[in-house]
């Protein structure tokens, strides 16, 4: 066999395998750009402590990072922000993975450890600073909050109108070091307060005693108050059923 003849050989065996690589190649970077990659919400439910305890419970929560939205001074610090004197709001970024929970599960988690009617505070920590509110990072996130915020005022589960902002996203400042998983690193104050601040009463007395053992969704709850009323039964009388 002539050298020619070799070469032409050679590549005739190697271009089928090189097609099959580079087509198991393009599949697992098809596959990857089709996996959902991590998404973000931005909320504000008062004292960050507690709502990052409380969203870190949630399936399919990656990260949650307490810090600062809203306002228009960089870099703010705690002692600014809990002054009063920027327009920032204590908020948690949210970070999910939404092929496990989608943003509105995640806002139905929010919703459910927060008292979303109160504009002036939260619970004992008052002022705007820790007013409720929704950063929409993006029109699809702004469309689910409106919604579902409807449906959940239109429930009227929480006794009084909703009164939680939602404000587009800007920038996100992330709180001092020793905020982060307060309630892990400083537990016994972080409970000290929880305690004192009168949250979980208030959740207690919205969703019952039993909500962490027998949790309920709003979603759930939305859901079964739309289910059309069930018919009741009314025998005929006697002579009528005799008749047909």
């Amino acid at each position: 066999m002539t050298n020619l003849a070799k070469l032409l050989l050679s590549l005739i065996v190697a271009v089928p395998a090189l097609f099959v690589l580079t087509s198991h190649s393009g599949m697992a970077n098809s596959q990857k750009a089709n996996a959902a990659a991590p998404q973000v919400a931005t909320l504000a439910g008062g004292c960050f402590w507690c709502t990052e305890s409380d969203l870190e419970q949630l399936d399919g929560v990656v990260d949650v990072v307490s810090g600062y939205a809203g306002g228009t001074l960089e870099k703010p610090t705690y002692r600014q922000v809990a002054s009063g004197q920027t327009e920032h709001i204590e908020v948690i970024q949210v970070t999910f993975d939404a092929d496990v929970v989608s943003y509105e599960q995640v806002l139905d988690h929010f919703f459910r450890h927060i008292d979303p009617t109160d504009d002036k505070g939260s619970f004992v920590d008052r002022g705007a600073q820790y007013r409720p509110a929704v950063f929409y990072h993006n029109d699809e996130q702004k469309a689910v909050a409106q919604s579902f915020m409807a449906e959940i005022d239109a429930l009227g589960v929480y006794k009084k109108p909703l009164a939680t902002e939602l404000i587009e996203f800007t920038t996100f400042w992330p709180a001092e070091d020793y905020h982060q998983d307060y309630y892990k690193n400083s537990s016994l104050k972080y409970k000290y307060y929880r305690y004192n601040s009168g949250r979980d009463q208030y959740l207690d007395d919205i969703f019952g005693d039993d909500r962490k053992d027998k949790p309920v969704t709003l979603r759930e709850m939305i859901d079964s108050a739309n289910q059309p009323a069930a018919k009741v039964y009314v025998r005929p009388a006697d002579k009528d059923i005799k008749e047909h």
